[in-house]
C-alpha cells in the first residue's frame, strides 16, 4: 500500500475473541507495528511475540489487566502521553482504552466492537460494587464526554455487526460500514466426527457471560457440560456445578478444535453485539444453542427459520428453565442440524474473506 501503518489494540492480554480477530488483522498488515495497552505474552497468543510492539500503559505499577481495569481513569490518560506520529494510517481494533490515542496527522480507522459498556450500559456490569461502582457514577458523565471527545477524532468507524453498528450511532451520533469480524482458524475441510455425549461452553468465566444460567440449567437435567475457560467466576460456578459439569480451565488451540469436533452443541448463553464462539463451534460440523439477541441473528441460521440450512437453535429468555428446556428440545431434533450446513455457514467468516475486505476498505479510506 505503501504507507505506513500502526496497528491499535485495547490490550493484549488473554485469548480472547477480540485478540483473536486482532491477529487476524495482524495478518492483513504483516508490516505494521502494534500499539496496545498492555502487553502480557505469556497469555495471549504466540504470534504477536514476532511483531514491533509498543506499550503504552507501563508495567509497573500496572503488571496485570485487573490492575488496569481497577485504575481506569489513569490508564486512558496513560494511553495518549505519546503521539502516533509519523504514520499515515492508524487501524484501531477496540472496544475501549484503544481509542484513547494522539493520532497525530494519521487516518484513524477503528474497527469498533461495541462503544464502552461500562460508560454507556453499566448495569451489565453488577460486579462493579461499594466504592467502586460509586466512584465510576460519580465520575460517568466526565468519563463519557472524554470518550465521545476521542470517538469524534476518529476518521471513520467500522462495526462488526448491524447490532453494533446502532450502539454507535446511539452513543457516539456516528455512522459506520460493517465488516463481520472472522474466525481465527477456519479448517481447510471438514473432517466428520463421532460426536461425544457433552455439551459444550467457551467462555471467559465473568459475570456479565451469564454462566450461571448454563450451569444451573445442565446440572437440573444432569447433561454432561465441558466449560473452556478461566476467570474470576470459577470457583462460584464449580461451587454451584454437579458433578455432570467439567471444568477444564485453558486450551490449546488444536484442544480446542477437537472439543468442538466431538461436542453435540456449544451453549452460548451471552447477550453479545456478534459472538465468535458459535461460528468457531459451526466451522467444526457443530450447530449452536444461543440465547436469542443480538448479533447471532446475523451469524447464525436459526432453526427457527427452517431446518433445511439451519446451524442454531434459540432459546427466549435467560433462565435455566428456559435453557434446559432448548437442550432438551434440541436432543429430540437433533439430527435434523446438517453439519455441512453448519460448516457452510462459518465459511462465511474465514480470514482471508476479512482480510480481503478490510485491506480494500484501508485502501479506499486511509
Amino acid at each position: 500500500m505503501g504507507r505506513k501503518i500502526a496497528l491499535v489494540a485495547d490490550k493484549l492480554v488473554d485469548l480472547s475473541g477480540q485478540e483473536k480477530v486482532f491477529k487476524v488483522i495482524c495478518d492483513a498488515f504483516p508490516d505494521a507495528d502494534i500499539v496496545t495497552s498492555i502487553y502480557i505474552p505469556q497469555s495471549t497468543l504466540p504470534e504477536f511475540s514476532s511483531r514491533n510492539i509498543y506499550q503504552l500503559v507501563p508495567h509497573r505499577p500496572f503488571r496485570d489487566w485487573k490492575t488496569v481495569q481497577r485504575y481506569y481513569p489513569l490508564a486512558a490518560a496513560l494511553m495518549m502521553r505519546r503521539s502516533l506520529r509519523g504514520y499515515d494510517t492508524i487501524v484501531s481494533s477496540v472496544a475501549h482504552l484503544g481509542r484513547y490515542i494522539r493520532k497525530g496527522s494519521a487516518r484513524h480507522i477503528s474497527y469498533t466492537y461495541y462503544p464502552f459498556r461500562l460508560l454507556y450500559e453499566g448495569d451489565k456490569y453488577p460486579q462493579v460494587t461499594g466504592l467502586s461502582r460509586q466512584v465510576m457514577r460519580a465520575m460517568l458523565p466526565a468519563l463519557r464526554r472524554w470518550d465521545r471527545y476521542q470517538a469524534g477524532t476518529v476518521d471513520r468507524f467500522i462495526a462488526i455487526s448491524e447490532s453494533s453498528r446502532a450502539a454507535i450511532r446511539r452513543y457516539y451520533g456516528r455512522e459506520s460500514d460493517v465488516i463481520p469480524s472472522p474466525i481465527l482458524d477456519l479448517p481447510r475441510e471438514y473432517e466428520p466426527a463421532r460426536k461425544s455425549d457433552y455439551y459444550l461452553v467457551v467462555s471467559r468465566l465473568e459475570p456479565w457471560k451469564q454462566l450461571e444460567v448454563v450451569i444451573d440449567a445442565f446440572s437440573t437435567i444432569r447433561r454432561n457440560l465441558v466449560v473452556i475457560g478461566e476467570g474470576p467466576e470459577l470457583e462460584s460456578l464449580r461451587a454451584r456445578a454437579h458433578s455432570s459439569v467439567k471444568f477444564v480451565g485453558r486450551v490449546s488451540q488444536s484442544e480446542l478444535a477437537d472439543y468442538y469436533r466431538a461436542a453435540r452443541a456449544l451453549i452460548h448463553p451471552t447477550p453479545t453485539e456478534y459472538g465468535l464462539t458459535p461460528i468457531e463451534a459451526n466451522a467444526y460440523g457443530t450447530a449452536a444453542i444461543c440465547l436469542g439477541t443480538g448479533g447471532v441473528f446475523e451469524t447464525m441460521i436459526p432453526y427457527e427459520a427452517g431446518a433445511k440450512n439451519a446451524t442454531a437453535l434459540f432459546y427466549e429468555t435467560s433462565r435455566a428453565e428456559v435453557l434446559a428446556d432448548a437442550v432438551l428440545r434440541f436432543e429430540r431434533i437433533e439430527p435434523e442440524f446438517d453439519p455441512h450446513c453448519c460448516v457452510e455457514n462459518a465459511g462465511r467468516f474465514a480470514p482471508e474473506v476479512f482480510v480481503e475486505r478490510l485491506r480494500a476498505y484501508v485502501e479506499q479510506w486511509g
